[in-house]
């Protein structure tokens, strides 16, 4: 890639990543899906969005809802009794409310002065609970350019609501093509997951693929912010790139950036792994 073009893209990735305040959202929607919903019909906002939708994809939930076990009741669909009974699985997931207040000194603005934290349950769990049904889309297939990114190092595999790179099998699985919301959604997710594919230990080998991690530990959320950077770096080099996809990758290289200490170097140190990356991708696809 031309330096001016990765300078130009690091510039954009920095500026979505400091001025950003929209929550991250998952760009598929399988069946009934969607990105994670509150009992009231609205998108979960903030770091609570991101880590539902990871953790619904960790445990195969095909619904997008999250209830309280009072919100279930209420909506006629109740959680088991099952759930709650001493020594069984852990199966809600704690997520947090800001607690805001008008500032004493300036009242047109508002603070926040704390956090309540409240546990919800998927909808997979409450008894009767079905997602609305979506419209059903059709997403174009990708020029050859995008299709050789994809094509490379045993191509991908379609099937089910998750995103994901497999080490062990060295092989990327991603939802079908008319499950995302657009094209680009569709080719950032597969650069993400081809990103990861290309820290395996026979090519780049870096240390958050190659090596046992636990999810969302330091070595975990380095891998992701790379992943993240190489992605929205090849897509600006298909042209692909577009404002609401870049404010999303802001959102989720934030999302685990916050598990990072914050430390500033550890975002630009992910950004040039993520450089790497996308070259040799490209070099790989026949690109570059």
């Amino acid at each position: 890639m031309a330096i001016d073009h990765i300078e130009d893209m690091k510039q954009q990735l920095r500026t979505a990543f400091e001025a950003g305040q929209a929550p991250w959202r998952k760009a598929w929607q399988v069946g009934n899906g969607g990105g994670p919903i509150t009992a009231s019909g609205k998108p979960f906002s903030g770091g609570n969005a991101a880590w539902l939708a990871t953790v619904g994809a960790m445990r195969d939930y095909s619904s997008n809802w999250w209830f309280t076990s009072k919100q279930a009741r209420a909506a006629g669909c109740p959680l088991p009794g099952a759930l709650f009974e001493e020594g069984a699985p852990r199966q809600h997931v704690t997520v947090c409310r800001p607690r805001i207040v008008k500032d004493r000194e300036d009242p047109t603005k508002q603070r926040v002065v704390g956090y309540a934290w409240y546990r919800v349950y998927n909808g997979d769990l409450a008894q009767g609970w079905a997602d609305p049904v979506r419209e059903a889309r059709e997403i174009p297939e990708p020029d050859a350019a995008a299709a050789a990114i994809l094509g490379i190092w045993g191509g991908v595999q379609h099937g089910g609501d998750r995103a994901y790179y497999q080490p062990s099998a060295d092989a990327v699985t991603l939802p079908a093509r008319d499950a995302f919301e657009t094209l680009a959604d569709y080719l950032g997710t597969g650069c993400h997951e081809k990103a990861h594919q290309s820290g395996h230990r026979k090519r780049l080998a870096r240390e958050g693929v190659t090596n046992p991690v636990t999810f969302g530990d330091h070595t975990y959320a380095t891998e992701e912010l790379v992943a993240e950077s190489a992605a929205s770096f090849l897509l600006g080099h298909l042209g692909m790139q577009t404002e609401a996809h870049l404010d999303n990758s802001g959102a989720y290289l934030r999302s685990w950036f916050s598990r990072l200490e914050d430390d500033p170097s550890t975002l630009m140190s992910a950004m040039s792994q993520g450089v790497r990356a996308a070259e040799y991708i490209l070099r790989a696809a026949g690109l570059a």
